[in-house]
This record gives structure tokens, C-alpha cells and sequence, in this order.
């Protein structure tokens, strides 16, 4: 899990589709460092009137804000990180999403 969130800490991006094509090609790198294949789960794909996204990522959610910004969490809502922008927005959660306890 630390190796994932390391390469994942390194994705800086402006929009949901350059931070979705990003952590595919981490995540395709991070197959030659450990045994794990992740993926993003397609076909558990929920989209969010602010534009936010949702796809599963094993156990783990990963929400994608519009600006590229992005969080993982575990599916008992326990945050492991939050990525900012690559122009230094925050990661903010979409309305009606309860992660945050």
C-alpha cells in the first residue's frame, strides 16, 4: 500500500482526465515494482454533479475532482491521501459524498 501512495503522491494535474490518464500509467509502472496488478475498476463509475468521479481501486475509492486534484480512501473512510492540483488546489469532497467523518 506505502509503494502505491508513493507513486500516486506524484501526480500533479489540472483536470479529471489528465489525473484519470495519469494514475493509469502509474499504475501499469507500479506492476514492474510489485506483485499487485491495480487497476481502476470501470464499471464502478460514479459521477457527481461537480463534476467529481468515483472509481473503485481494489478496497479503495479513488474521487477525482474536476481541477486534478484526488483522494483515496478505504471503504471504511479512512483517508490514506490527498493530492492536490497541479495548481495547488486542494482536494475537496463532492456534495453529498459522506467520506469525511
Amino acid at each position: 500500500m506505502d509503494l502505491l501512495l508513493n507513486f500516486l503522491t506524484n501526480i500533479l494535474t489540472d483536470s479529471s482526465e489528465s489525473t484519470e490518464r495519469a494514475i493509469d500509467a502509474t499504475l501499469i509502472d507500479l506492476r514492474s515494482e510489485a506483485p499487485v496488478e491495480w487497476e481502476l475498476d470501470r464499471r464502478y463509475k460514479n459521477i457527481h454533479n461537480d463534476g467529481s468521479y468515483i472509481y473503485r481501486l481494489m478496497s479503495l475509492h479513488l474521487v477525482i475532482n474536476p481541477n486534478g486534484a484526488f483522494a483515496i480512501m478505504k471503504t471504511n473512510k479512512e483517508i490514506l491521501l490527498e493530492q492536490k492540483s497541479k495548481g495547488g488546489r486542494t482536494f475537496t469532497f463532492p456534495p453529498h459524498l459522506n467520506f469525511h467523518t
